[in-house]
């Protein structure tokens, strides 16, 4: 089954190809796109959705985060 282009993935994509060095978790995710993106911010239980369908599709990448205890994840180059 095709993966529409939404507009929240567009956006999550879009912020995640400009900070490529970094990992962020859901929560940084989300509280950093309400500060940068001046475009409609996806909520919380969008991202917890998108992220796992944009992991397993090979566009991003997940790792432990600092603390072993939670998941970061960043665009894959």
């Amino acid at each position: 089954m095709a993966e529409y282009e939404t507009k929240q993935r567009r956006v999550l994509l879009d912020f995640l190809r400009a900070h490529p060095d970094r990992g962020f978790s859901v929560e940084e995710l989300y509280d950093a796109l309400c500060k940068d993106c001046s475009e409609q911010v996806p909520g919380k239980s969008t991202l917890y959705r998108l992220i796992p369908k944009l992991v397993s599709e090979g566009f991003v990448k997940r790792f432990s985060g600092d603390n072993g205890r939670q998941f970061a994840y960043q665009i894959v180059s």
